[in-house]
C-alpha cells in the first residue's frame, strides 16, 4: 500500500540509459498500481517509492576489469580466455585481478545501504556475476537484500511457460557459464548463450557501446531484431528471447525479442 513503500537503492551508471529506464519503469509501475488508492484518498499526486541512485562511471568500471576482459576498440571483441592455463593464472590469481572492480561495486552498495535503502538492485547485467564475491567478503552488506536479474528473467520465462531461450548481451555476459545459463539450468530452462557468444559478441558489443550506452536508440531496435532473427533461425527449438543488454532502453525493449524478459 501507499503507507509502506520500501526505499529502493539502484546501483547504476553502467550505463546511464539503462539506469534511466529502470527508474522510469519503477516509478510508472508504482503509480499505476497505486492510482486507485490515491484517487480514493483524493491525493493530488500518486505516490511512488523513494529511490537512491548510485551512478558509477562506466568508463572507470570497464578499466577496472582484468586485462583479459578488456575490449578491443578496433574489433569490439573482448580478449577473453576461458582457460586459466592459457592465461597462466590460477583461480586465486584470477580473483585477485577482480579486486579493484569488486571493491568499487562493494563501495557503491555500501553507500546505497547508508542512504537507508530497504533493498537494492543492479541496473546492468554483466556485473551480476561478481555479486557473490562483492557481498561474500563484506559482513555489513549481509543485511541488504539485492534483487537478482537472473531470478527475474527465470520467473518471467516460467510465467510464460517457456523452457528454452536465447541470451543476448555483451560477449562477456553471453560467455559467462555461471551466469544466466547456470541459473536457467537450475530451474529447468535451457539457455543458449556460449554457443553464439563469439559469432555475434563483437556485433552486440558495438551496438551496446556505440549506440545504446550513448543514448542513441535510432537504429538500435532494427539491428537488435536482426541479430535476434539470425539466432532464432539458428536455434529453431528456441521459443523466446530474454534480452541481456547492459543499457537496454525502452525503444529496444519494445521488440518481440524482448517480450520474454520485459
Amino acid at each position: 500500500g501507499m503507507d509502506d513503500l520500501k526505499k529502493i537503492g539502484i546501483v547504476g551508471g553502467m550505463s546511464w540509459p539503462s539506469t534511466l529506464h529502470y527508474y522510469r519503469l519503477i516509478c510508472s509501475h508504482a503509480q499505476r498500481s497505486l492510482a486507485a488508492q490515491a484517487a480514493e484518498q483524493q491525493l493530488e499526486i500518486v505516490p511512488f517509492p523513494a529511490i537512491t541512485i548510485e551512478s558509477l562511471n562506466l568508463s572507470v568500471m570497464r578499466r577496472l576489469r582484468p586485462h583479459h576482459f578488456q575490449q578491443s576498440r578496433d574489433t569490439g571483441e573482448y580478449r577473453i580466455s576461458n582457460s586459466s592455463t592459457e592465461r597462466g593464472d590460477d583461480e586465486e590469481e584470477q580473483e585477485a585481478q577482480w579486486a579493484g572492480y569488486d571493491a568499487a561495486l562493494r563501495a557503491a552498495f555500501l553507500r546505497v545501504q547508508a542512504s537507508g535503502a530497504d533493498f537494492a538492485l543492479l541496473a546492468t547485467n554483466t556485473p551480476h556475476a561478481r555479486l557473490p564475491r562483492v557481498f561474500g567478503g563484506c559482513e555489513q552488506l549481509q543485511t541488504l537484500p539485492v534483487l537478482s536479474i537472473y531470478h527475474s528473467t527465470v520467473h518471467t520465462l516460467q510465467a510464460l511457460g517457456r523452457r528454452r531461450c536465447i541470451l543476448l548481451g555483451t560477449s562477456l555476459t553471453m560467455g559467462q557459464t555461471d551466469g544466466y545459463p547456470e541459473y536457467c539450468q537450475a530451474h529447468g530452462i535451457c539457455c543458449y548463450a556460449a554457443e553464439h557468444a563469439q559469432a555475434v559478441g563483437a556485433r552486440m558489443n558495438r551496438l551496446i557501446n556505440d549506440r545504446l550506452a550513448r543514448g542513441d536508440f535510432a537504429n538500435a531496435r532494427d539491428e537488435l531484431c536482426a541479430i535476434a532473427v539470425q539466432l532464432v533461425q539458428q536455434y529453431q527449438a528456441a521459443e523466446s528471447l530474454p534480452l541481456s543488454a547492459e543499457p537496454l532502453p525502452s525503444s529496444a525493449a519494445a521488440t518481440p525479442a524482448a517480450a520474454a524478459a520485459a
